[in-house]
């Protein structure tokens, strides 16, 4: 379960950018659904936006997605590997 008041940061790995994003509508968006697609694209724009850090409450409450749309979205994603979490050892 994610903790709301937990801390996050967004990190880049490699991003779909706009002149790829045919990709995550054409393959990924029938293994990721609708809100998976709204996720990636409002992290990627929170990425490039410089918004890489904040609280996860704020995150799932700015990005107009309820809590349980937010975490299922958020393991379809995984799921793909379009993103990876990680928690940092010695931290909740």
């Amino acid at each position: 379960m994610i903790n709301l008041d937990s801390k996050f940061e967004i990190k880049s790995r490699g991003l779909l950018d706009a002149e790829n994003s045919v990709s995550l509508f054409d393959f990924y968006q029938p293994l990721i659904f609708s809100d998976g697609v709204y996720l990636y694209q409002y992290l990627v724009h929170e990425f490039k936006s410089k918004e890489c850090e904040g609280v996860v409450g704020d995150l799932v409450a700015h990005s107009g997605l309820s809590f349980e749309k937010f975490l299922v979205a958020k393991k379809s994603l995984e799921s793909v590997n379009l993103i990876s979490t990680y928690t940092k050892k010695g931290s909740d």
